[in-house]
């Protein structure tokens, strides 16, 4: 899994922020909130922890994640790793690629179809690959 940031980069993901924790509370830094759909991912170093696919944008998404209601049940557990990480002294970067980037990668094919990628599906690809520990199986 150690290459695994790199494989992101690759596949066209940036580095936009990364979280703190400041008073025992979680904080974001954002260099790049979009407010377009895609997929983000959550590193500590170059091990991805978190795989998630938003459809309100990058900042909505990641602020849901600094305070989650109390049905968010997925929100709750991530933000609770987050929390563990960055009390072990670990960063815990984001990392996003939008739609317009998505759009732009080759189709997949699959029983002599060609696929285009949404998304989801990159999500659940990159979930099936990466294996991340965070993402529940």
């Amino acid at each position: 899994m150690t290459k695994s940031k790199a494989w992101l980069m690759k596949l066209g993901f940036q580095e936009v922020g990364y979280f703190t924790l400041q008073e025992n509370h979680i904080n974001v830094s954002l260099r790049h909130a979009s407010n377009e759909s895609g997929v983000y991912a959550f590193l500590i170093g170059n091990d991805v922890m978190y795989v998630g696919e938003t459809g309100t944008g990058l900042l909505n998404t990641i602020s849901s994640y600094l305070r989650p209601g109390p049905r968010q049940k997925t929100r709750l557990r991530i933000k609770e790793s987050i929390m563990r990480a960055l009390h072990r002294g670990q960063r815990v970067d984001i990392l996003f690629i939008g739609m317009s980037t998505i759009n732009e990668l080759e189709p997949i094919e699959m029983a002599g179809e060609k696929i285009l990628i949404t998304r989801r599906i990159l999500e659940r690809i990159l979930i099936d690959h990466l294996r991340p520990p965070w993402n529940k199986r």
